[in-house]
């Protein structure tokens, strides 16, 4: 035999001698009926379900939370008559819509007179709200009217509510909320609000009312509504949105940013700054203006911004100790207006426009070059410069 097949063999018998000591379990069933090796139902799903039983409402609400916990629906909630939908009068609820619709049973067209009250409102102070994953519906008053600190909503459809699409109070969140043809705004919030991926359309107020300051916008759009596509207060920060068709895309407050943006067609200005009252500007930067342009009060910057196919004025600055710098403005009324004094314009261009630059005295700019006429073709280098300067501060007009 070889040494493997030795080594096996002991193997095996060692093995075998072991196994043969090893006792076997009992084969008599205990005593008493069978138990249920499942968890119970509050372990499964830790969270109460939203419900005549467990959450009743009372005369102005067909549902009403009053303690702190985790809520959830099973089913879309049709909600008749002059009431509430969702009554929250306790703080740390968490509101699951589940993908389910909040909806008034018998909504009626805008401007009508009210025949249910909010979707989901709150009684008394509480803080600490969520609201998250599915459709509210076509109430009286507003969709969703939450003014408590801390609040945030994900994953919601605003649609077709009498009111605003969705209030909410200071330091509130939304996360990818969609809010469509309200009476009222489709976002309404107060200071240091957290805007992400959202969106508001066909409002009949403004898209995001949001003028309470601290606010922060990133990648939202506001889209033909009635009112200012997104107004922002004081010490805001707006970025990588886009505002369309409605009267004023972008009003930003004092001490405000507005970075890598987009405004097209909106009826009065695409982006408008103001100084308000803590006499500080704004700074607007990288933005796509078409249709009506910019304007800004004082002590702006305004930078490497292009704007076109205005009817009116491309830029246009109405108060003092701004700074224009590097925009490209084309097929505009007067590309760049500047009526006050005290600002500087440099390193700007303007082509095909009625008027290319209007600068009051009392400003500082660069030269301002006359591109108009004829340069010779190149092919490969050197070439010499045809810029008609060596400013490198200045302005181009063509």
């Amino acid at each position: 035999m070889t040494v493997k097949g030795a080594v096996a063999c002991a193997t095996i018998v060692v093995v075998g001698a072991w196994c043969s000591h090893v006792a076997a379990g009992p084969l008599t069933p205990p005593a008493g009926a069978p138990e249920s090796t499942d968890k119970p139902l509050v372990e499964v799903e830790p969270r109460i379900v939203i419900n005549e039983a467990n959450t009743p409402g009372d005369a102005d609400s067909r549902y009403r939370i009053t303690q702190s916990g985790s809520y959830y629906l099973v089913r879309n909630e049709p909600i008749a008559g002059v009431r509430h939908g969702i009554e929250i009068a306790a703080s740390d609820v968490t509101i699951d819509l589940m993908g389910f619709t909040l909806l008034s049973s018998n909504p009626l067209p805008i401007g009508s007179p009210p025949i249910s009250l909010d979707g989901i409102t709150l009684d008394g102070d509480a803080s600490n709200i969520t609201v998250r994953n599915g459709t509210i519906r076509g109430f009286g008053e507003d969709g969703i009217d939450l003014p408590a600190d801390d609040t945030r909503f994900e994953d919601l459809l605003l649609i077709e509510n009498e009111g605003d699409g969705l209030r909410a109070g200071g330091g509130s969140v939304m996360l990818r909320c969609e809010s469509v043809a309200n009476g009222g705004f489709g976002f309404f919030a107060q200071n240091e609000a957290l805007v992400v991926n959202c969106k508001a359309t066909s409002n009949a107020g403004a898209g995001f009312g949001l003028g309470g300051g601290y606010t922060q916008v990133l990648d939202s759009t506001a889209q033909f509504n009635g009112g200012v596509g997104f107004a922002v207060g004081f010490n805001s920060r707006v970025a990588q949105s886009s505002a369309i068709g409605n009267t004023i895309g972008f009003g930003i407050g004092s001490a405000s940013m507005l970075t890598d943006s987009d405004a097209s067609f909106n009826s009065e200005w695409g982006i408008q700054a103001t100084e308000s009252f803590v006499d500080q500007g704004s700074f607007i930067e990288r933005c796509m203006v078409t249709g009506p342009g910019i304007l800004v009060q004082g002590q702006c910057v305004v930078r490497d911004c292009v704007v076109g196919n205005t009817m009116g004025d491309g830029i246009r600055v109405n108060g003092q100790n701004s700074r224009i710098e590097g925009n490209h403005v084309f097929e505009a009324q007067t590309a760049f207006n500047v009526n006050t004094t005290g600002n500087l314009i440099i390193r700007n261009s303007a082509f095909d426009s009625t008027t290319t630059y209007s600068i009051a005295s009392g400003n500082r700019y660069g030269a301002i070059v006359d591109l108009s006429g004829s340069a010779p073709a190149v092919s490969g280098a050197p070439a010499p410069s045809v810029l008609g300067t060596t400013d490198p501060w200045a302005n181009f007009a063509r």
